[in-house]
């Protein structure tokens, strides 16, 4: 099955985003999940990204950021009914 354009764009980003962590640009690689997260599209992708988001804080040594990242990402997880990914 094909996924829906956005869906397409999301991955492309995602993908993004962990080439710029590949090449240790940590600042891109967050500007690129910030604009998969602020999207409007409803897809898990956000979540993905929310959760690559807060690996990227904890590699750039941001504990207060990646914790409070972690609150967040597994009260929406929850919310979304996917507690087994979290884990």
């Amino acid at each position: 099955a094909l996924e829906p354009p956005e869906e397409e764009l999301l991955d492309l980003w995602l993908l993004k985003a962990r080439l710029f962590l590949k090449r240790h640009e940590e600042d891109s690689a967050l500007n690129q999940l910030a604009a998969i997260i602020n999207s409007p599209v409803v897809s898990i992708k956000r979540v993905e990204a929310m959760v690559l988001r807060q690996e990227v804080f904890t590699r750039m040594g941001r504990s207060d950021l990646a914790a409070r990242h972690s609150t967040t990402v597994n009260n929406l997880m929850k919310e979304l009914h996917y507690d087994q990914l979290s884990k």
